[in-house]
């Protein structure tokens, strides 16, 4: 019996090409989105899953309260861990690591010792605990994890950085200097992780290197990503009950000097990447925002292809109820013919996943190149992607051919064999109803795609409070002498392509470190809050093009200015109600008392979402950090070539490291520039899928009016009248999609908006031109055979009458 179905279902399925080929299509896209977006998502929900005991380890998280204001962080003073561990007996394991930069990302020189012309400049380099391997399982080639991070100068490698820094050699014991400064010894070598996990690293030192003895104590400051390895099922609301007493016990003393207090927060390690957006995280993570909406997104495609097959066999129905009503005559009941409805969906089905799946494999490749991922499509090596291929299968099999199905077979004989018998308004009035979801969905995505458009371009349009353009950021390593740093800036301003120069220890979009600074209240008293600060040379604010708002800038001739003097920006006099705050004393404590010399406008530092800080600045005690360059926009590739040039001379050790501002900062707006991309790659093929429905519905549309059309032009109608009989009930379908849509595009959006701490409002004309442009493809999409139907010679469509 099922062997005929198939038979039957492909029979139908040559015999209609048009039909089949529209299905199919339709199908096949829909299928291959969401292929893509499940490997997506699939990659984005296993991040730091591969871990044997990955449920036991929780990352240590802090959040401080400082006067009024409230921070969180992703990592916690450099006690925390060990402390936690011996007081805790719930505490297995503890494991802490550090950039090697601290929390810049700046690349380190690492040179093989034995060979010094083989060189590697890295950025993911960390100090790690000899516990590291213990919290953390990873699959040793060489060494043992136990003691590979124990003693002073020793380091851990990945295969991949072996290979790199030392070639074919063997890696093991070979050594290395870091900065040409220190040297390690290499005590194991670990296969390559999986890119999947926040914390990615290729090379780590051992801790006892870095280690002092003034960690026992600091309790304040210092910071450092800390881990846990908990007992198996562990009551975390216990474990947190405990944290005031522990606070009490080491923290407290050193927390009321500056009138704050803290509390701990334990995150599981799998939350970690698309859960987390706290301040100082080791990497930029995910959003399960994003997760969620492309799921939304991949499903929406599906239904609609789904959907372009239900109004297509529908449609079709009036030919197909001769079959139903000769089956039904011989005998065959209501199951069986749902049944055979059923397989032929599951024929189609099948295919489309078929087809889907090689579309999915050509379009993979700029997949990952767009997503900066390495997804592989192996259904058969994916247990997890095989269930999902299967489940999707299902699901249009079910999804496309249950109403059909269900609709056919309740055809009553005497009916079904009636050649002009009406097909009955039930079923038109459904196909309107799918039409109207699938362009509503449609809609949806354009106009969430415009609003993410909006979002960027206001992003893109608004003043930063600097100007961001043709600065190139030089690091400045310790093997330059910060005393020769004027010199250097003086001699590269003798070129004419480069305007200005100044340094930083810190960079736009970067996060800035934080202070407790206590500052003179109008009544003489001190007021204490937390506040990021810069550190800038005399000639940062006018480089970046910002605005002294009160008082002056730092001045050379003032020789107290290096000591005594600070600058603070405007989001700082908001936040501590300053009148006039131009002379007010500052102070970061009892003895380091500062005076307010100006206010500088607000900064953007951060994305949208995050409001401006409060921002105190001051002069270094020595030059140093980050060397900023305004170049001659014309000229760029000029000052670049006078650059490297000169470059060898200020540093011998290390090469020319630079970056320029604007690409620095589009890394800030990268993730909200990729879903731009992806909503507007995505609402494409849901119009084009769409499209194919609307143009098969078109079809049988005026298939079955061309009798009609044909008297109608016989008694004198015009051909545009003709159209316009034709395309009025899909521009009537077309209007009520976009009623149903634009409430709902306007609610997920304004939520998206949300997040934002500087957004664009929602505008009228974002949901009416998304609304305009599936009218108009659809209207193009059905012109097409109506006018066609329009100028067919009534001869022809009446002369069998």
């Amino acid at each position: 019996m099922f062997k005929n179905y198939v038979k039957v279902a492909v029979r139908n399925l040559l015999k209609h090409k048009t039909y089949s080929l529209l299905n199919l299509s339709g199908l096949a896209l829909g299928v291959a989105c969401s292929i893509l977006i499940l490997l997506w998502i699939q990659d984005e929900l296993s991040y730091d899953r591969h871990f044997q005991e990955s449920d036991r380890i929780y990352r240590l998280n802090v959040e401080y309260t400082i006067g009024n204001k409230v921070d969180q962080y992703a990592n916690v003073p450099r006690p925390l861990g060990p402390t936690l561990q011996r007081d805790f007996p719930e505490v297995e394991q503890a494991a802490r690591v550090r950039k090697i930069s601290g929390l810049t990302s700046d690349t380190v020189l690492l040179r093989d010792a034995e060979t010094p012309d083989r060189e590697v400049e890295e950025e993911l380099v960390f100090w790690a605990d000899s516990t590291f391997f213990s919290v953390f399982q990873h699959d040793f080639l060489q060494g043992r994890p136990e003691s590979a991070l124990n003693a002073r100068g020793t380091a851990v490698v990945t295969r991949r950085f072996a290979h790199r820094l030392f070639g074919d050699q063997p890696p093991l014991n070979r050594t290395f200097t870091l900065n040409d400064d220190q040297t390690f010894r290499i005590t194991g070598v670990i296969a390559d992780p999986p890119e999947q996990t926040h914390l990615r690293f290729e090379v780590l030192l051992s801790w006892a290197t870095f280690h002092t003895e003034r960690d026992l104590t600091r309790w304040l400051g210092g910071h450092v990503f800390t881990y846990l390895l908990l007992q198996k099922n562990p009551d975390l609301d216990a474990f947190l009950a405990k944290w005031p007493a522990f606070f009490a016990k080491y923290m407290k003393p050193t927390f009321d000097q500056i009138g704050g207090s803290c509390r701990l927060m334990v995150q599981p390690l799998a939350d970690i990447h698309l859960r987390s957006r706290l301040q100082w995280e080791v990497a930029q993570n995910g959003n399960i925002v994003y997760v969620y909406v492309f799921l939304a997104v991949g499903l929406f495609i599906l239904v609609i292809a789904c959907i372009n097959y239900m109004n297509l066999a529908t449609a079709r129905s009036a030919r197909r109820s001769s079959e139903v009503g000769i089956r039904k005559v011989f005998g065959a009941p209501r199951h069986v013919l749902v049944r055979q409805f059923l397989n032929e969906s599951a024929v189609y089905a099948v295919l489309s996943v078929g087809l889907g799946l090689l579309i999915a494999l050509a379009l993979l490749p700029y997949f990952n190149q767009f997503t900066g991922k390495h997804m592989a499509l192996a259904p058969f090596a994916n247990p997890l992607l095989f269930l999902g291929l299967a489940a999707i299968t299902v699901f249009v099999a079910l999804f496309s051919g249950s109403y059909p199905a269900l609709y056919l077979s309740a055809i009553l004989p005497v009916r079904a064999l009636r050649a002009h018998e009406s097909t009955g308004a039930s079923r038109s009035l459904l196909r309107r109803v799918l039409v109207v979801c699938q362009f509503a969905i449609s809609i949806i995505i354009i106009a969430g795609t415009g609003v993410v458009r909006d979002q960027l371009q206001y992003a893109r349009q608004k003043d930063l409070g600097f100007n961001k353009d043709h600065i190139c950021v030089v690091t400045l390593r310790e093997s330059v002498e910060p005393g020769r740093i004027p010199a250097i800036k003086s001699e590269l301003l003798q070129h004419p392509a480069i305007l200005q120069a100044a340094t930083s220890y810190d960079i736009p979009g970067a996060a800035l470190n934080h202070t407790a600074l206590e500052i003179e209240t109008a009544d003489g008293e001190w007021q204490q809050q937390p506040i990021q600060f810069m550190q800038i040379d005399h000639d940062f604010i006018e480089l970046m093009q910002m605005e002294i708002q009160a008082g002056r800038n730092f001045e050379r001739g003032r020789t107290t200015d290096s000591t005594q003097s600070v600058l603070i920006n405007q989001a700082a006099v908001a936040k501590f109600g300053l009148r006039n705050p131009v002379g007010k004393r500052v102070r970061f404590g009892p003895e380091d008392v500062y005076s307010v010399v100006g206010v500088v406008n607000d900064i953007h530092m951060d994305s949208f979402r995050a409001a401006i800080e409060p921002v105190v600045m001051f002069l270094p005690e020595r030059a140093g950090g980050k060397l900023y360059l305004r170049m001659h926009g014309e000229t760029i590739d000029q000052a670049l070539a006078f650059l490297q040039e000169k470059w060898p001379t200020y540093d011998a050790t290390f090469p020319l490291d630079y970056v320029f501002l604007d690409a620095y900062f589009y890394k800030v707006h990268e993730s909200d520039q990729k879903l731009f991309q992806m909503f507007g790659d995505f609402s494409l093929v849901a119009i084009l899928i769409s499209c194919l429905g609307l143009f098969g519905l078109a079809s049988f549309s005026t298939a079955q009016r061309t009798k009609e059309i044909g008297v109608r032009k016989v008694l004198g109608a015009s051909v545009g009248s003709v159209v316009l009989t034709v395309v009025r009930e899909f521009i009537t379908l077309m209007l009520v999609s976009m009623l149903v849509a634009w409430p709902i595009a306007y609610f997920v959006m304004n939520r998206w908006l949300q997040d934002f701490a500087y957004r664009v409002e929602l505008r009228p004309e974002t949901f009416l031109l998304a609304g305009a442009a599936a009218l108009i493809v659809a209207l193009l999409t059905i012109s097409f055979q109506s006018i066609k139907a329009a100028l067919a010679n009534p001869v022809t469509s009446l002369r069998y009458e």
